[in-house]
């Protein structure tokens, strides 16, 4: 993977959920893709950071891979 590591907040999240923010958790079997809205709520019940890697994509939306282990 090319791109950095990096710790996002809730907040920079939210403001994404409009444009297409896509969220990929990793498991034991692949990458696997979370509902944005859901996985951002946890995150504000976790601390409000999650570290993980970022890509923007054509037309500027943004995805998020959380790695299992950091």
């Amino acid at each position: 993977m090319s791109d950095a590591l990096g710790s996002h907040t809730a907040e920079e999240l939210k403001q994404e959920l409009p444009e297409g923010l896509r969220v990929f958790a990793e498991t034991a079997w692949g990458w696997s893709e979370l509902k944005a809205a859901a996985f951002i709520k946890q995150v504000e019940k976790s601390g409000g950071k999650v570290t993980a890697y970022s890509e923007v994509r054509k037309g500027g939306a943004i995805t998020i891979k959380v790695p299992r282990r950091v």
